[in-house]
């Protein structure tokens, strides 16, 4: 396993080298480069495993601000009473997107039903455009 580059709590580690077995399992199929991405709780990310070593990073960054706030908050928290600044910075402008992120597509959700109401359109045509959260 390695660190992940930008949030050192975020271990990375080759599919194979994590399941050894699956090079002679011919019930799953994993790519030589799979790669998979954990949490310090020991929990794997949702997305399963990644094609390359680049998407790990960058899923499992992705994945850290949109589903694991909870780890932000904690990290944050570690960060502040380490003085690592570094860090910090990274964690507070990653959530601070994540969040600009999740209030647009609330707002943009927002504007496609109440146009479509205006409009008198079909709300279930629209209800896919609903966010849900």
């Amino acid at each position: 396993m390695k660190p992940h580059p930008l949030f050192p709590f975020i271990q990375l580690v080759r599919r194979y080298d994590h399941e050894p077995d699956l090079a002679t399992r011919t019930d799953h199929v994993v790519g030589p480069d799979d790669w998979l991405a954990f949490y310090p709780d020991g929990t794997a990310l949702a997305l399963g495993s990644f094609p390359s070593e680049q998407h790990a990073l960058e899923g499992s960054a992705r994945d850290l601000f949109e589903e694991r706030l909870d780890l932000v908050e904690l990290h944050i928290a570690k960060a502040k009473e380490c003085l690592d600044v570094d860090l910090l910075i990274r964690l507070v402008e990653g959530r601070a997107r994540a969040e600009a992120r999740k209030a647009a597509r609330q707002e943009f959700s927002t504007a496609v039903i109440a146009a479509g109401d205006a409009l008198g359109y079909a709300a279930d045509t629209l209800k896919r455009f609903r966010h849900p959260g």
